[in-house]
């Protein structure tokens, strides 16, 4: 049965406050662990067709939030304040407490991300989206990524701002930097759907790096999908690991040259040899980037990038 929106809210903010007391007690392993948990728990939520029926307001502010958490674990396993600091987590007490909550005035979310680095921002909003209609059937013969692909048209003067959390006065953050882009860029979003395997297997932390190569050579801003979770486990459906990532490639269409192609390498943390390993991989030739599904083949590991 679907949790209510009221029972989650409830449900999230009471992890939230365990979260943060260990968080304020100085217990960084524990805390971190608690916030990804949650923020995996938040995600899956946020990529379920429900959400679509929640408030805007409540769907704006859990995405700010779940992004919030992935921020600060950033920030944790690094051991620094350049993110979201352990302030800025105090103050969103009352954003969990006031989610789909009926209140004659609704909580605003208290910062901006706007002194975040785009890195880390692109890392901790992979994922976190409002479900989409996403159309793709596997093949037969074998089973391989779906990956629902759009090819968006563009044209830019300047850099969204990219959000950085505003600490709490008062320790005020600089302005952002707006960059200048090149007009009429044509920007390639990927959403990877699932990947299939013989067996349900147990994957501990698998992704798939998407990487844009070109003459044998991987270009500059490859970028990590995870896989969703229940919070405690990765998801299988009918051999499927589900997905549901979403990510934008840092080349425009235009930047990609012919003969190029878009890697993806399925990837799975080995805890015996303390490292991750690539299982297998697939690839989408820059000819074949076009709106709409694609069904790509696996290949066995090493990649071949040739």
């Amino acid at each position: 049965m679907q949790d209510s929106p009221s029972f989650l809210g409830q449900k999230w903010f009471k992890s939230y406050k365990e979260a943060l007391d260990l968080d304020s007690w100085g217990q960084i392993e524990e805390a971190r662990d608690s916030y990804e948990k949650l923020a995996r728990a938040m995600t899956v939520e946020l990529n379920n067709t429900q959400s679509l029926k929640w408030a805007s307001h409540d769907q704006d502010v859990s995405e700010k939030l779940a992004i919030s958490l992935r921020l600060r674990c950033m920030s944790l396993k690094r051991g620094d304040e350049d993110g979201i600091s352990l302030d800025n987590m105090k103050i969103l007490v009352d954003n969990f407490e006031a989610l789909f909550q009926d209140l004659p005035k609704k909580k605003r979310f208290p910062f901006e991300f706007s002194g975040v680095p785009t890195e880390d921002y692109q890392k901790a909003s992979s994922g976190i989206m409002r479900p989409q209609l996403k159309i793709g059937t596997s093949a037969p013969g074998y089973a391989a990524p779906e990956v629902a692909q759009t090819i968006r048209e563009q044209t830019v003067s300047t850099v969204p701002t990219v959000p950085t959390p505003v600490a709490p006065a008062p320790l005020p953050l600089p302005p952002a930097v707006q960059q200048p882009a090149r007009r009429g860029a044509t920007q390639i979003s990927i959403v990877v759907d699932k990947i299939g395997f013989k067996d349900e297997t147990h994957f501990v932390d698998p992704r798939i790096t998407i990487s844009v190569v070109s003459g044998g050579r991987v270009m500059d801003g490859a970028i990590d999908a995870r896989s969703v979770s229940d919070g405690t486990a990765i998801r299988f459906e009918d051999k499927h690991l589900l997905f549901g990532s979403s990510v934008v490639l840092k080349q425009s269409y235009e930047n990609i040259l012919p003969g190029a192609a878009v890697f993806f390498e399925f990837k799975h943390y080995k805890v015996d040899k303390h490292k991750y390993s690539t299982k297998c991989w697939a690839f989408l030739e820059r000819e074949d980037l076009k709106s709409g599904p694609h069904v790509l083949e696996l290949y066995k590991k090493p990649t071949d990038l040739q």
